[in-house]
């Protein structure tokens, strides 16, 4: 059971890595990261690294 939890769990924060409201870098051809970590309106990005500390220090993502 354990491990079927940390499958979901993994699975959750790849999509959440992936999704397109969450802040990324990106290369550029000449070798420089650029990045992106506002939308079109200029609002933050999902930042997971802060995700990340925040579950590890046992709050919800979403708690300010």
């Amino acid at each position: 059971m354990a491990i079927r939890g940390q499958r979901v769990a993994l699975r959750g924060l790849i999509d959440m890595a992936m999704d397109d409201t969450t802040a990324t870098w990106w290369l550029d051809s000449d070798g420089t990261w650029t990045r992106h970590h506002l939308d079109a309106s200029g609002a933050p990005l999902n930042d997971i690294q802060e995700y990340l500390i925040r579950v590890r220090q046992g709050r919800a993502a979403s708690d300010d």
